[in-house]
């Protein structure tokens, strides 16, 4: 009897020795694991460890969002090289001077409206008009309903709203641009087109826009407040020499 239970303290632990052994070994290859993706993480995006810091952001994010600026930094280099002068950065905060940080889908929205209104014959400065008035409509952002039923970029409603949604892929901000600019150039709202080319500066532009074009209520108080948008767009953007 005494040595059938020295047998089965015997395999008891065994038992007990080979699960703690196991559950180690688990244990190191986690941590290896966790270590290696890490260390390979902190080499890629070393450069950019200053946004590690970004209140809100998630880890898929915040990779995306160096991913973009190694982009935006080749991007910059090719353009110094063709003597370019605009410094595509990632680095821009909201221009109401919040000190909220942009994420990835406004600033790539920014760039993309910015090439389309100086492609279609807009100075920086008319273009950045635009961005600044985008910034009060929508915060950039493509998708956004009001609770009034406005939608997009510029919270179309009503007939233009009803006239975008005709467009292929209408949600997105570049249909939402191309938009803007056929209604501008030849179309509803020429008139406004003309208003804008006559403005120099891009305080003066974000406000005609702002009346001419996407006339809010409270008209003179939010052509102000879009001038200074503006200002603050125009010089993060690198446009001011």
């Amino acid at each position: 009897m005494d040595a059938e239970k020295r047998e089965e303290k015997k395999i008891k632990g065994c038992f007990l020795y080979w699960m703690l052994f196991f559950v180690t070994i688990v244990v190191l290859i986690i941590a290896l694991l966790f270590w290696v993706t890490h260390a390979s993480l902190g080499s890629v995006f070393e450069d950019s460890s200053s946004d590690a810091s970004v209140v809100g952001y998630s880890d898929t994010n915040y990779i995306a969002f160096a991913v973009f600026r190694e982009v935006l930094a080749e991007s910059r280099r090719q353009e110094a090289e063709n003597g370019v002068s605009v410094s595509r950065t990632i680095d821009l905060y909201a221009p109401d001077g919040s000190g909220l940080i942009l994420d990835l889908e406004q600033v790539e929205n920014i760039w993309l409206a910015y090439d389309k209104f100086v492609e279609a014959g807009y100075t920086d400065e008319q273009a950045v008009g635009f961005l600044s008035n985008m910034y009060a409509e929508s915060k950039f952002r493509s998708d956004i309903w009001s609770s009034d039923g406005y939608y997009g970029l510029f919270q179309f409603g009503g007939g233009r709203l009803q006239r975008l949604q005709q467009l292929p892929e209408w949600w997105t901000a570049k249909t939402q641009v191309d938009f803007a600019i056929s209604e501008l150039q030849g179309g509803l709202e020429w008139r406004a087109h003309e208003r804008v080319m006559q403005t120099d500066a891009a305080s003066e532009a974000a406000g005609t826009i702002s009346r001419h074009y996407i006339r809010p209520s409270r008209g003179a108080y939010e052509a102000r407040i879009r001038g200074e948008y503006a200002e603050s767009l125009h010089e993060q953007m690198g446009l001011i020499d």
